[in-house]
C-alpha cells in the first residue's frame, strides 16, 4: 500500500502545531494530494479512521470540511464522523485575509467548506492557484520554473518602476530552492518573509498577475520570520528598482527541519549534499543557530537521519 500520513495523523498536525500557516498548507494542499495517490479501495479505508478531536478550532472544523469535499470529489460517501457537532463553527472562519480575496472566498468555496464554516480560500483549491476547485491540475497549469520566476520578477521591476518605487524582497521555499541553489522544480508561489513597501510592491504584483496569467497571490508574504536573520543570502535578481535575495542554503536547511512538512525530504536531501554535512549534529548545529530557542521536532528525525544516510551512501 502506498505510503500516506492518514487523517488521525494529519489530526496529530493539529494537536502538536500552532503555526497557522503550516496547518492551512498541510491540509489544503498536502492532504488532498496524498489521498488522490490512494486506490479508491484505500482510500475508502483512509476515510473509515476517525481522528480524534484536538479541541482546536477552526481546525478540527476544517479538517472535516478538507476530508468530506475530497470524499465527495472522488466518488466516496462523506464519513459519518465529518457531522460531528464539534467539527462545525458556529461564525464563519474565513483564510483570505484581503476584502476582494474573502468575497471571493464565499463565492466560490465548495459546499463542505461553507457547511463547516470555514473558508479556505478558493485559489488554494489547487496548489497552483486555480478556482476550478480540483486538487490535482494539469501538468501545464501555472507552475513558476526558474525561466517564469524571473520573467515575473522582470515584470514586478516594471510595474515599480513605472511608480519610482525602490523595492527589496527575501524569498524562501521552492523560488529560494530554484534560484538560489538551482534545483530543476517548479513551485506554485514565490514565499518571501522580508518585503520593502509592502503594499505598493504587492499591489505591482498583481498587475505582473493579470498581464503574465498568473495567480493572483503569486507573491506570498504569509510566511513567518525566522528569529535569525540570514547572514549569507544570495542575490537571484538585481534591477535598479528591485532586489531580490535568496535564502542561504543554511536558512532553508534550518526551516526545513524545522518545520518537517511532507514532500520537504527532497530539498532537505539537496541542501545536506550542498553542505557537505554527514552528521546529525552538524543539522542540529545549523538548526539551532536560525532557531536558538527551538529543537528539532522528534518526529522530524526519521526522514532527516535518512537524508544523511543516502547522502553519506553517495
Amino acid at each position: 500500500m502506498q505510503r500516506w500520513l492518514t487523517l488521525p495523523g494529519y489530526r496529530r498536525f493539529i494537536a502538536d502545531d500552532d503555526d497557522d500557516v503550516f496547518l492551512y498548507r498541510v491540509l489544503i494542499h498536502q492532504l488532498p494530494r496524498e489521498f488522490h495517490g490512494l486506490s479508491h479501495t484505500e482510500q475508502a479505508a483512509a476515510l473509515a479512521e476517525r481522528p480524534e478531536l484536538t479541541g482546536k478550532q477552526p481546525w478540527d472544523a476544517f479538517l472535516a470540511a478538507v476530508v468530506e469535499h475530497i470524499a465527495r470529489l472522488h466518488g466516496h460517501p462523506a464519513p459519518a464522523w465529518v457531522d460531528e457537532p464539534e467539527r462545525f463553527l458556529d461564525r464563519p472562519w474565513v483564510a483570505a485575509r484581503t476584502r476582494l480575496a474573502a468575497r471571493d472566498s464565499v463565492l466560490y468555496a465548495p459546499a463542505a467548506f461553507t457547511r463547516h464554516a470555514t473558508i479556505p480560500d478558493p485559489r488554494d483549491l489547487d496548489a497552483r492557484g486555480g478556482e476550478r476547485h480540483e486538487w490535482l491540475p494539469p501538468p501545464d497549469s501555472r507552475t513558476l520554473e526558474a525561466p517564469a520566476l524571473r520573467r515575473a520578477f522582470d515584470g514586478l521591476s516594471r510595474q515599480l518602476a513605472e511608480h519610482d518605487i525602490k523595492a527589496h524582497i527575501y524569498v524562501v521555499g521552492g523560488a529560494a530552492m530554484i534560484l538560489s541553489h538551482r534545483c530543476l522544480r517548479a513551485t506554485g508561489d514565490v514565499d518571501v518573509l522580508e518585503v520593502d513597501r509592502r503594499d505598493e510592491v504587492l499591489q505591482a504584483a498583481g498587475e505582473v498577475a493579470r498581464e503574465q496569467g498568473l495567480p493572483r497571490d503569486w507573491l506570498n508574504d504569509a510566511m513567518r520570520t525566522a528569529p535569525w536573520p540570514d547572514t549569507r543570502p544570495v542575490v537571484v535578481y538585481d534591477s535598479p528598482h528591485l532586489s531580490v535575495t535568496g535564502a542561504s542554503a543554511e536558512q532553508l536547511l534550518a526551516m526545513k527541519v524545522r518545520a518537517g512538512r511532507p514532500g520537504a525530504r527532497d530539498d532537505i536531501q539537496i541542501l545536506i549534499r550542498r553542505l557537505g554535512i554527514s552528521t546529525l549534529q552538524h543539522v542540529e548545529a545549523i538548526h539551532n543557530a536560525v532557531f536558538p530557542r527551538d529543537h528539532i521536532p522528534e518526529t522530524n528525525m526519521e526522514v532527516i537521519m535518512d537524508c544523511l544516510d543516502c547522502a553519506r551512501g553517495e
